[in-house]
């Protein structure tokens, strides 16, 4: 496929998404939106979408996927959510090559209330019934040329609600995922790259809903475009830590059934001989607030956090194809109403294992 072809066809994408209704309204915002899995796309403003890093990328855009090399393990956890302070975000993902041109990852990403729920019979009392929510994902990615990538999500999403006094019943549907992702290079010499990524995804392509007490609540069909620029010194053999890398980011999302929720992020990271990242970032989203007259019409925050890397092929044996990926982040909680804005902070961190055969 010629680099005319591949861009037309992220434009094509992009220029068909316009035939959603906006029937939207809020449902499942709370695992799609409100809290993404990957700390770093967390501390760089939520944006990932033309970032190519571990198999998290599958959350954002499954076409990255394509270039995440060798077998990939990664875990997250999140807490608290707002006054839940027993709540907590789970994700693991596992990723591996098929060979040089597939790629296939299995993960999942799940919310739980970890509230405790009184029954009115006196002979039971109280009852530990975690309520959650979640989506499973299967996915799968392409590798058409060595800078053209092509990727889908197979999602099943359920949602875990309460059915009577005692006992909870689950929804569920199937949403599907599209990306695609255009790496650009730009210059490259003895020991300097510099390079350009432009990436987007598509979530819930097919508009997928569930039912809740008789009414149609439909998922987000949220549209991410990114364009990443990456400067990198390296070192001339794979044995050695590169000095320097700068990564920037800045990314348009869109819910595309909505006439809400739309948001630029922009951020950055700036990693020192493989071994510790600084990141940064900007989030800024319009919000619906006309069912409140307390209610915000925008959220905005800045981000921040740091990655810690342990390159075991490069510090201890060439023999050690290893690499582990720390991860942090600490935030405020956003605000959405008027009169309220100190919600306390939630923590999100994550461990990556990274198997790459040099």
């Amino acid at each position: 496929m010629s680099k005319s072809r591949q861009l037309k066809f992220i434009l094509f994408i992009l220029l068909s998404c316009n035939v959603w209704a906006q029937e939207y309204k809020g449902y499942g915002e709370i695992i799609f939106m409100n809290r993404t899995p990957s700390p770093k796309a967390e501390a760089m403003g939520s944006a990932l979408a033309s970032i190519i890093d571990n198999v998290a990328t599958q959350y954002y855009n499954p076409a990255a996927l394509a270039d995440v090399n060798g077998l990939n393990f990664a875990y997250s956890y999140s807490s608290p959510y707002y006054t839940l302070k027993n709540a907590g975000f789970n994700y693991w993902g596992l990723s591996c090559n098929i060979n040089q041109r597939h790629s296939v990852a299995l993960s999942t990403y799940s919310f739980s209330t970890g509230l405790q729920y009184l029954y009115p019979s006196s002979s039971r009392n109280t009852k530990q019934d975690n309520l959650a929510t979640g989506v499973y994902t299967l996915s799968y990615s392409l590798k058409v040329t060595e800078s053209f990538f092509l990727g889908t999500n197979f999602n099943y999403f359920y949602d875990e609600v309460p059915n009577g006094p005692a006992d909870k019943a689950r929804v569920k549907t199937y949403p599907i995922d599209l990306g695609v992702l255009k790496h650009i290079p730009l210059y490259e010499n003895n020991n300097h790259r510099q390079s350009l990524s432009i990436g987007s995804s598509i979530r819930n392509l097919n508009n997928s809903h569930v039912e809740l007490s008789g009414e149609k609540q439909w998922l987000p069909s949220i549209l991410r475009f990114a364009i990443s620029y990456e400067y990198t010194i390296f070192k001339n053999t794979a044995s050695e830590l590169d000095p320097l890398s700068v990564t920037a980011i800045a990314e348009y999302q869109d819910v595309l059934n909505s006439g809400f929720y739309t948001s630029i992020k922009l951020g950055g990271e700036v990693r020192l001989y493989d071994l510790i990242s600084l990141r940064g970032g900007y989030f800024r989203e319009s919000l619906d607030n006309t069912s409140s007259l307390n209610g915000l019409d925008k959220v905005s925050r800045f981000t921040y956090g740091f990655g810690l890397y342990l390159p075991l092929q490069k510090i201890i044996d060439k023999h050690l194809p290893f690499e582990l990926i720390f991860s942090y982040t600490s935030l405020n909680q956003a605000s959405f109403v008027r009169d309220f804005d100190n919600w306390g902070k939630y923590s999100l961190a994550g461990i990556c294992i990274k198997y790459i055969d040099l």
